[in-house]
């Protein structure tokens, strides 16, 4: 019934269920439990929504009763239902689960305090409290579980982020086998986005996930099936698997190969969905909307779950359509085009001059082949800061990207601190004043600002037991106060069984936002209620020209730092994150600096695109901003270790093999930098 599911042919009511439980202990904390799921999933008994408050006067008052109570509690503390008119303190469950004498249970629910930023007894609860409490019940299996969670929601432990090693080191910890929990823990480390980095170990990383995967002498289907989503991440990254690469083919045959249940055929519906919508081939024939109908008939009609993929198909299909309607409006390549897209290949051949064009102005896409979907090109133009046809309209936000929008506003109207905003290109590009942003979408004033933005966005997850999957992943970038690079965060939200990217954003947390009384906008965007805070693009080209000035007056001073021996930990420089030497960590620094000079520069091509909002100081900002940019690229060439720096990079360039497309982008985009230390090259000339 709370799947939807038939039985004889017929929908099975709320009043037949508690119709069946016996007239005994056992019934009655049955139907008390049966309740809390309707009250909880918004069904109606009798013709009537479940309340909370009926729910809790329905548990008896055994043991289980108690138990069965504290978890609802939990439940709706954590979901922000009301019980007899009030809130739902933690502390209320706490004192329950006590009553319960479950410690257990009350482990956990701390760990979920500790994950949500709730407050206990007027106190944060901090993840080595957490762990303690594991260790001191011995409970090593969910201080293993823990520990993922704190790894993948970038929460430090001891004063420190947890790397892949302690986490498997803490499952191996666990007796028995637990290579499920340990692959899917890697798999979800390789879902988060790729930055560039030299110490990006996907392929390791994959390889290891498969060796562990492998290493179990009797698998079963959960272990086959992640197998099979391991596959298709591989052949979606463009990695190999045992030396090889992994097709399409490989991958519906895994999933042909599992056993009948809901769960696997879904796994072949998100399958043929991907296929579709990216235009992937298998066996060489195109996959028609009509097989992914097809597959959805295999789940019971009037089921929630056929519903629930239905519903998500048509919104994934209807945002990925939108660059292709692009693509068609501008080319008019295909009149009369049917709904299927089944004639993707003719917008390849037709438009190919078209894809040159915009391949040739992404530094990171120029080596990208025809065969390759478009949209993935269109939606990197509208990324990375490139002008791309001003004068289409395109529809700039999906359903979850518009409620991020107005949590950051319910955040901002509770909270007396700094307000949370978002950066003044990133505002126009939502205002669809100018095509394209800059990558930090968000700017958080403070630590605590951004862990309760971060904890709001967990809970757009749904429940384990969901009908479509979701994750949100938060991943940490570390800043650098030497070279006033701010720290800040890649947050993705990925929904469906092989994780479709359906949001992602990065947060900045820049304490500079509080200082000079600076004023701050408010505007409107489509879809949602309250104004956004944003601030004015003036100020957001004041905080990068902040950082350009502190460049120039500090790069002589902060290398001769560096060669008396100062450790001094700059990331986030695609190379030399590891340095071995003191030239290491000088290149370091300038990749850096050319990094924030490249930022610089799409800087200029966004002031290109339109006129200023405010003159006097969108003016003054844009004058100081071309002048030390060239300041900065004058001090970058005549900088004393630049000729050691251009031999190394070149010889990392010409000794490293690419071999799928995140390589050659990479490689590409290096390129980029390094020809802006070019003295024959003209500052102005390299904005594109």
């Amino acid at each position: 019934m709370l799947r939807g599911l038939l039985l004889n042919g017929q929908q099975v009511t709320p009043e037949a269920v508690v119709k069946d439980y016996p007239d005994s202990p056992e019934g009655k904390l049955g139907i008390a439990r049966f309740k809390a799921e309707c009250c909880l999933k918004g069904l109606a008994l009798n013709g009537q929504q479940v309340i909370p408050d009926a729910v809790v006067k329905d548990f008896p008052e055994s043991l289980e009763g108690k138990l069965g109570m504290a978890r609802f509690k939990e439940l709706c503390c954590l979901r922000g239902l009301a019980l007899h008119g009030q809130q739902v303190t933690p502390d209320a469950v706490v004192k329950d689960y006590q009553a319960a004498r479950s410690v257990l249970d009350l482990a956990r629910f701390k760990e979920q305090c500790c994950l949500r930023g709730l407050p206990l007894h007027g106190r944060q609860i901090i993840p080595d409290a957490v762990v303690k409490d594991y260790e001191r019940g011995g409970w090593l299996l969910e201080k293993a579980i823990f520990y993922s969670r704190l790894a993948l929601n970038a929460r430090e432990l001891n004063s420190g982020y947890l790397d892949n090693q302690k986490v498997l080191e803490a499952f191996n910890d666990v007796p028995g086998d637990h290579s499920s929990r340990q692959a899917e823990y890697l798999m979800e480390r390789l879902k988060q986005p790729q930055r560039y980095d030299e110490t990006d170990d996907t392929q390791d990383t994959i390889q290891q996930t498969w060796q562990i995967l492998n290493s179990v002498s009797i698998k079963n289907d959960e272990q086959r099936r992640l197998q099979c989503i391991l596959k298709f991440m591989a052949m979606q990254y463009q990695l190999l698997i045992d030396h090889q690469s992994v097709s399409a083919e490989a991958v519906w045959q895994t999933i042909t190969t599992l056993r009948s249940s809901f769960q696997n055929v879904r796994l072949q519906f998100f399958f043929l969905t991907q296929c579709y919508i990216t235009n992937r081939s298998v066996d060489g024939r195109q996959i028609h909307k009509s097989q992914i109908l097809k597959c959805l008939q295999s789940f019971p009609e009037g089921s929630k779950l056929r519903y629930a993929l239905s519903r998500w198909f048509d919104r994934c299909s209807a945002e990925a359509n939108i660059m292709d309607e692009l693509l068609f409006k501008r080319a008019n390549a295909v009149p009369g085009r049917d709904n299927d897209r089944s004639n993707s290949h003719a917008v390849y051949s037709v438009n190919s001059e078209k894809e040159k064009a915009v391949s040739a102005s992404i530094p990171w896409a120029t080596t990208i082949s025809p065969a390759q979907n478009l949209t993935r090109v269109l939606k990197q133009a509208l990324k990375i800061g490139t002008p791309f046809f001003p004068d289409q309209q395109v529809t700039q936000c999906n359903a979850l990207t518009l409620k991020t929008l107005e949590i950051i506003q319910e955040i901002n109207g509770c909270y007396t601190g700094p307000p949370i905003v978002i950066t003044g290109s990133y505002a126009r590009f939502l205002q669809n004043r100018c095509p394209s942003f800059n990558d930090i979408n968000i700017i958080c004033a403070t630590e605590v600002a951004a862990r309760t933005l971060f904890d709001r966005l967990r809970a757009l997850n749904t429940d384990g037991d969901a009908d479509i999957p979701k994750r949100i992943l938060i991943w940490p970038m570390h800043g650098c106060q030497e070279i006033k690079l701010p720290k800040a965060y890649n947050v993705v939200l990925r929904e469906g069984d092989f994780a479709t990217k359906a949001m992602e954003l990065q947060v900045s947390v820049d304490s500079r936002v509080i200082h000079g009384n600076v004023e701050r906008l408010s505007v409107h965007v489509p879809g949602v209620e309250k104004s956004v805070c944003c601030l004015s693009f003036a100020e957001e080209t004041r905080l990068l020209n902040d950082t350009l000035k502190h460049l120039v007056d500090n790069l002589v001073l902060l290398t001769k730092q560096l060669q008396k021996g100062r450790v001094l930990n700059i990331p986030q420089t695609i190379l030399f994150n590891l340095p071995s030497t003191t030239e290491e960590c000088i290149y370091g620094l300038l990749m850096r600096s050319l990094l924030t000079l490249h930022k610089a520069k799409q800087f200029i091509a966004l002031y290109s695109e339109e006129k200023p909002d405010d003159w006097p100081d969108q003016l003054r900002e844009q004058r100081h901003l071309y002048a030390l940019t060239e300041e900065l690229q004058w001090t970058l060439r005549s900088h004393a270790y630049r000729d050691g720096f251009e031999q190394s990079v070149n010889r990392w360039l010409s000794t490293t093999a690419h071999v799928n497309d995140y390589e050659i982008k990479r490689k590409g985009f290096i390129k980029v930098l390094l020809a802006m230390m070019c003295p024959e090259q003209g500052w102005v000339n390299s904005t594109q």
